[in-house]
């Protein structure tokens, strides 16, 4: 049986929590704390899988209560439900792997809270608090959360999206850095996070402060430089399965085990769990998250987002040598093996890997079809 701990100082929300609890008492024992002291009470005397608590309480306030539970429950995860998506969530969900906005479906919480769980199902307890509670271990991308949550409110404002990025004065450095280059069309002057928010668009605003919170400036673990891969990975990822709109996030993610877990890069390793359940716990979907424990065996079906990982990952690696080496057509047939190297020779001229003369005549002979 899981067990849930839900704090909020609004009787009406816990009496709601409370009413909506029943129909997942065959799998989880929900308890309501009324505001921060009581649910440190509870802490200190009992176990939980998930605590999720407001931010806005008198006496003991949310942040407190996350910062309690991250010593006295360190297995436990903390998730963050605010009736507010601003630029100070962030800062004050500082111990959350997980931030809500209300109103929030009970269902969509414990959903989530059972993707982490699910993910960490084969991982050591000594594992599960180092990626829980670690010290050194990435903290949420907050700002990440909190940004997607102001996009896809009914109340969206520009204005808002623009303050929350405003927090950071590096994101926001990186933010106007790339919405003034050349590589979006002609250069432009962008001097406001308002004017770079419009010339990037939702979607590309999103996967760069993904990709500023959750890896850090190239560190390297494994052998590889993770930011550069992570990004080159995405993108070849998005090119092999444009449809999907998991696929950028999936490939910036898929070693995210390494910010862990120091070792050779390669099958067999602990990384690909353990980054596994660190995308679960800040919240990603469940096809990333498997993507990122099966990037290195992916299953038999192509247009499986772990598929299509695991080939924009190889070709990362190998650059030119992909065209050649017979990996995709082995695994996935000829037809596949095909479509996919024709949508990544448009990449390998960004890798610095070196080619021979026939890798570059069939690179060429890609790009005219």
């Amino acid at each position: 049986m899981l067990r849930a701990l839900f704090v909020d100082d609004d009787p009406e929300m816990l009496a709601s929590i409370r009413m909506r609890a029943r129909r997942h008492r065959a799998r989880w024992t929900i308890k309501a704390a009324s505001g921060g002291e009581a649910a440190l009470r509870l802490l200190e005397s009992e176990s939980f899988d998930v605590v999720l608590t407001d931010l806005s309480m008198p006496h003991v306030g949310g942040g407190e209560v996350l910062r309690q539970a991250r010593g006295l429950r360190p297995s436990a995860i903390r998730m963050v439900l605010s009736g507010r998506a601003d630029r100070w969530l962030a800062k004050d969900a500082f111990n959350a792997h997980q931030v809500f906005t209300k109103p929030a479906e009970l269902d969509d919480v414990l959903a989530r809270a059972e993707t982490a769980l699910q993910a960490r199902s084969e991982l050591s307890l000594s594992e599960i608090v180092n990626v829980t509670s670690g010290v050194g271990v990435p903290p949420s991308p907050r700002v990440f959360a909190t940004l997607h949550a102001a996009l896809v409110s009914p109340n969206y404002e520009i204005e808002s999206v623009a303050r929350i990025v405003e927090q950071d004065l590096g994101l926001t450095s990186r933010v106007l850095q790339l919405a003034s280059s050349s590589a979006l069309g002609p250069r432009r002057s962008v001097s406001s996070v308002r004017s770079a928010v419009v010339v990037l668009g939702q979607t590309a605003l999103e996967h760069l402060v993904l990709l500023e919170e959750a890896l850090a400036p190239s560190p390297r673990r494994g052998g590889v430089d993770l930011r550069a891969h992570a990004m080159l990975v995405g993108r070849i990822a998005t090119a092999l399965l444009p449809r999907s709109s998991d696929c950028f996030v999936a490939g910036v993610l898929h070693n995210l085990g390494h910010l862990i877990c120091d070792e050779p890069d390669g099958p067999g390793g602990r990384h690909p769990l353990l980054g596994s359940y660190l995308a679960a716990l800040w919240g990603f979907p469940p096809n990333v998250v498997t993507a990122s424990r099966e990037h290195h065996d992916p299953p038999g079906d192509a247009t499986s987002l772990s598929a299509v990982v695991w080939a924009a990952d190889h070709v990362a690696r190998m650059g030119a040598a992909a065209l050649t080496d017979g990996t995709f057509e082995e695994r996935y047939g000829a037809a596949v093996a095909a479509s996919w190297l024709d949508a990544s020779a448009p990449f390998m001229g960004a890798m610095q890997i070196p080619r021979g003369p026939q890798e570059s005549r069939a690179i060429n002979e890609k790009r005219r079809y």
